[in-house]
């Protein structure tokens, strides 16, 4: 019950956010991840396709399809699953459930073990790498892959837990950066020097 407690005010301290401060925090962000060394190592870009009060993630996805890299993006499945479909820009989108965007069936399917990096969604995280989703479980599902891929946790400041706060469950998922607007952080250290 505490973890639902916790998402819903995170969620509802993220809603409230100033439209301007979640602009800006989002354009450093966005540089940051354009600026991690295993991006620009990936030949394959993984990244969630943002809706209402999420970091922002379509100029990303532009920037980097436009750097000529694949990307691919959520598509929900049956049984709770998702998959990877490559995207070749938002004309490749449709709407699909919970208000969400997600490739159309023709796009093709990648296998994890194709995807070294993966930008996955909170709600809030802390820079250990645990993170809050909406408790559907599709990303904790899928990044238990056996694959290896950098995971990327995107997070406004505002949304970060202080360590301890988030007790991680047993499946759930940890990424092994955390991208804010102040840079990045791995495993719960100080920015990462890039």
């Amino acid at each position: 019950m505490e973890r639902n407690a916790l998402r819903k005010s995170m969620r509802e301290r993220r809603d409230a956010l100033p439209e301007e401060y979640r602009a800006a925090a989002d354009r450093s962000i966005c540089e940051t991840l354009l600026d991690l060394p295993e991006y620009k190592r990936a030949d394959t870009i993984f990244c969630y396709i943002s809706v209402g009060s999420e970091v922002d993630t379509l100029p990303f996805i532009q920037r980097t399809l436009e750097g000529g890299k694949r990307v691919c993006a959520p598509a929900l499945t049956h049984g709770g699953l998702m998959e990877a479909r490559e995207i070749a820009g938002a004309e490749d989108l449709r709407p699909a459930r919970f208000g969400l965007l997600e490739p159309k069936v023709s796009c093709p399917k990648l296998g994890a073990d194709e995807i070294p990096f993966i930008v996955v969604p909170c709600i809030c995280c802390d820079r250990k790498g645990n993170r809050i989703g909406y408790g559907g479980g599709y990303y904790d599902r899928y990044l238990a892959a056996p694959a290896k891929a950098d995971i990327v946790v995107v997070c406004r400041e505002k949304n970060i837990c202080e360590d301890g706060r988030i007790s991680p469950l047993p499946h759930d998922a940890r990424a092994n950066i955390v991208v804010t607007e102040r840079g990045a952080f791995r495993c719960g250290a100080a920015p990462a020097e890039d």
